[in-house]
Formats: structure tokens, sequence, C-alpha cells
């Protein structure tokens, strides 16, 4: 029981498991309120690997109500925890325990009464939660980018990557969205095709559907599919048939689970001389399939530059672009997908106009930073549950800080963002966003710890992106944020240039971060974590 409460809110773990001096009462109050919370932490679990695009209305309107009072539980419960530990080195603690008690059984009456309006409102919607289980978004979309700027710096990949297959039968290529690996892939897969009896590029994505893969495979193959289409069994024997004794160039593009990975192989057993090339954004998948890794890198400064200018143009241009060019290119950080559709997009605007776009870079407002955000965004719909939150938590911190490793793992668990509170579990986490390559490993010169990371400017964007959209947490002293707000703030974080005139409503919050604070008008702020 312990590790499903810790799964849900680990503060009411805490409380649960722990002697704080609670009245029987109380506690029996608390195990209503974990059961109703681990209903709440599966929903939210569910919905949250779905883009809410592609959610019902009513779904989305059930997962927005069911987030807010399931952050407000959280911070209250920190609230108490908080209280409770404060009484330890007073005069009159039996008395303020007694006190915290009766305000802890009236709030956890109301909050069950809550939720019990809320399952009614929204019980008519139960039987409709219908949530899609294959991916939308194929990276193929993105190669008709891929003209001839696109293939900038692709020369030295195409090169190692040909020379490892000459090795081997099987390479995975390794990187986070948007950083050529489908485009890659392809341009080795054209490189090579010809030499083989039969050449197939597949894309799996998120949440495979095994059946789907199969007939994709059929289609490519140009094989007719005897007996019954809805049979896996008998699919994977005649396609088992057909390749023996085959020699085929197989492209597996954008593999999240290395189930659908093994089924492909083993489908290629009989044949010889066969070629198979993944590609993923997960380290894990990469090295548990097998045979060599090739891990994407960003585009170096000259390479940027040449595929920005090959998208953007104009061929002449003065100095004054260049400082913009040069900055447009720091935000992009080497990420080729970036540098393609911002270059696209400034094609068709006049040099006036690029130091407005460079000061709109984001995800409002352009369809080609729709895109942007769709590759990104598919990354963070893949996580589990809890290392979202921990994903989003990053998004307190300035761009371009450096973010020391451990520090950051203890503020995780001191906020309840670790299931079950250890340290080990954060770094797991830490590990799990490395590997996925959705923040970069850093070091400091003046770290003697272990290390630390920082996270790339777009990825940055997507991260206060959906903070803003979920709640997670409020930024002030960013353009991209407005300081006047309405709903309550759960984490609050103030960087450099904020407005000295601001006045703004905090009540409970679960942290606040302040990084070269101005003045700023606070009423009512009760901070449970502070980082200034």
């Amino acid at each position: 029981m312990a590790l499903e409460v810790g799964s849900a809110v680990p503060s009411l773990d805490k409380l649960l498991q722990h002697d704080w001096g609670l009245d029987k009462t109380v506690k029996d109050k608390l195990w209503s309120l974990e059961a109703k919370l681990s209903s709440m932490h599966d929903f939210l679990d569910d919905v949250s690997s779905m883009p809410p695009g592609q959610l019902e209305w009513s779904v989305m309107l059930m997962a927005r109500e069911v987030r807010e009072l399931y952050r407000a539980i959280e911070t209250r419960l920190h609230s108490f925890i908080a209280r409770i530990d404060s009484t330890k080195d007073t005069f009159l603690p039996v008395m303020r325990k007694r006190k915290i008690n009766r305000e802890m059984a009236s709030y956890i009456t109301k909050t069950l009464n809550k939720f019990s309006e809320m399952h009614q409102r929204h019980s008519r919607y139960t039987g409709m939660i219908s949530l899609q289980r294959t991916s939308s978004l194929d990276p193929r979309t993105f190669v008709k980018y891929s003209t001839e700027g696109l293939l900038v710096g692709m020369d030295g990949p195409v090169a190692e990557l040909t020379n490892k297959l000459s090795k081997c039968d099987h390479v995975s290529i390794l990187g986070m969205g948007g950083m050529g690996k489908t485009v890659l892939a392809q341009a080795v897969y054209d490189k090579i095709k010809g030499g083989f009896h039969c050449e197939a590029f597949v894309h799996i994505g998120l949440r495979a559907d095994v059946m789907k893969v199969l007939v994709d495979i059929f289609e490519e193959f140009h094989i007719d599919i005897c007996g019954h289409k809805s049979d896996q069994h008998e699919l994977i024997s005649q396609l088992q048939n057909f390749l023996v004794d085959k020699r085929c160039l197989f492209v597996i593009g954008d593999i999240w689970d290395k189930e659908t990975c093994y089924l492909v192989q083993g489908l290629f057993k009989g044949s010889v001389g066969s070629k198979i090339i993944t590609t993923t954004r997960d380290l894990n998948i990469a090295k548990g399939v097998g045979g060599a890794v090739y891990t994407m890198k960003p585009l170096c400064p000259a390479d940027s530059k040449r595929l920005f200018w090959a998208k953007a143009g104009p061929a002449s241009h003065h100095a004054e672009l260049d400082i913009v060019a040069h900055k447009i290119l720091r935000k992009c950080g080497g990420v080729p997908i970036a540098i393609t559709m911002i270059g696209s997009l400034l094609n068709k605007e006049q040099s006036k106009e690029w130091h407005r776009v460079y000061e709109s870079i984001g995800f409002d407002g352009h369809k080609e930073f729709e895109h942007i955000k769709l590759v990104f965004a598919h990354s963070y719909y893949a996580l589990p549950y809890n290392i979202k939150k921990c994903f989003l938590y990053l998004g307190l911190f300035r761009k371009d800080q450096y973010i020391e490793k451990n520090m950051l793992i203890w503020r995780w668990v001191a906020e309840g963002l670790v299931s079950d509170g250890l340290f080990e579990t954060g770094e797991n986490y830490f590990n799990e966003l490395l590997d996925r390559g959705m923040i970069q490993w850093a070091v400091s010169p003046g770290d003697v710890g272990q290390g630390g990371c920082r996270v790339q400017d777009l990825m940055l964007d997507l991260i206060h992106d959906l903070s803003s959209s979920e709640n997670f947490s409020t930024l002030l002293g960013m353009k991209q944020q407005c300081a006047s707000r309405t709903g309550p703030i759960h984490r609050l974080a103030i960087h450099k240039g904020q407005d000295q005139n601001t006045r703004l409503e905090v009540g409970e919050v679960l942290s606040f971060y302040a990084a070269c604070a101005p003045a700023v008008a606070y009423h009512h702020s009760k901070g449970l974590n502070s980082c200034v």
C-alpha cells in the first residue's frame, strides 16, 4: 500500500507512514483521500500521454479540473507537514498539533466533497473517454524539408553510418526530436538500396500498433496478404517465409519500445546479409536492441550558418542581418529542423522584419514554430508521468543556466516529485532525461560536485508553454509570461527583468525561486521551499 500511496502524492505517504501525532479520525480521512488521489493520478497519467488536440473536449475539461485539484492537494499537504514539523521546538506543541488536526480534518472533508461534486459533473463522460493509442506524427512528414539545404552537415554522418553497416547488421541512430535522424536514415537508405533483394522503410511511432506495422511491411515489400488480415501470427509466418534466403534493407523509423524492434528483428532471422537501421530518441532502446549506435550531434556553427542561409536567403546580405542570424542560430542550438523552419519563415519576410521575427521566436503565432513544437513535444508525451513533472520543473531556471545535478534532484525530492522520495530514484529520472536527449550534460569550472545539465533554448520554450497550459509553474520576468494572471500559483519563479510595479496575489506555493529578484509586491505568500 505504501508504494501505491507514494506513486500518487509522496507528502500523503509521509503523513500516513510516520508518527506525526495525528488523530485517528484524521488518519481515516487521509486513507479515504488516498483512494481518491490514486484514481486521479491514474487518470492524469493516462491523459498526459496524449497531446491535448487528440483528446475529446469533455476529457480536456475533466483533465484540467482534476489536475488543478490534484496540485492544490499536493500544495496543502506539504503545508500541513511543514507546520507539524515546525511544532517540534515550540513550548506548546500539543495545542498547536490539535489545531492543525482540526484544520486538516476540515480540509480533507471539504476536499472529498469537491471530489464527489467533480465526479458527478463528469460521470456522464466516463464511458466516453477513449484515448488514441497510435502515433499521429510521422517524422517522414518533415523529410519534405530535406532539400539540398537540410542535408548540410550530413556527408560525415552518412559515411560513418554506411561504414558501421558494413561491419554489422544493425545500427541505431540516436537523438532527440528534430536532430535529423529520419533524414540521415533516408539518405543512407537511398545510398545503399539497390544492392538488396528487397527494401522497406517503415515508421513505428509512439504506442506502436503491431498489426499496422506488419501491414505496412507487407505494403513496402509489395506482398499480397493471404488469409486473415487480422491474424498476427499468420502475417508473421507469411513474412518469415517470404524473407527466407533474401538479403533485405530495412529501416524502422521512430521506435519507442524494445518489443516492437525484437519483433522486426525476428522476421529477418532467416535472411542472410540483411541490414537494419533503427531511429530512436531513447538510449535504452538503442542499447537494448543490440548492434552499433550512432548518436546524432548538433550542427557545428559553420554548418548551422550554411543551412540557415540556404533556407533564409538572400544570397547577399548586410552586416545587420548577420547579427540577427547569429542570435537566431544561438537559440536554435544546432537543431536542423529548427534552423530549417525558422530560415524558411524568414525567407518569406522582408529583411527589416527579421528583428520582429527573432523577438517572437517561441511556440505561438507562426505555424513553423508549431511544427517544431510538435516534434519536441512528442518526446514529452512519451515520458512516464512522474518524470514529466520533473521535466517541467526545469522551467523554473533561466535560459542558458547551468543546473547542478545534485541540487536539482534534491529539489525534486523536496517537492514530492520523486515517487518514493529517494535520491537514487531522482537520479534515475535525471539519467532518463539525459538518455532521451531532453537535457544536455554539462560541467561547470567551479562545480566540484557531480556535474549537471543545461536545457536547449527551444526545449525550454516548450517547457514554458506546457507549464503555462497545465498551470505547473508561474514565471515572472520573461516576455512569454504575463505578470497579471488569475488562478492559484503552485510554483513561482522570478527572473531578472521583472517589471518593478508588479503586484501579485500569492497563496500557498510549493516553491519560490528568485534569480536577481527586483522589488515585487507580494500578498499572503507562504513559500514552502525557497531558493534565492
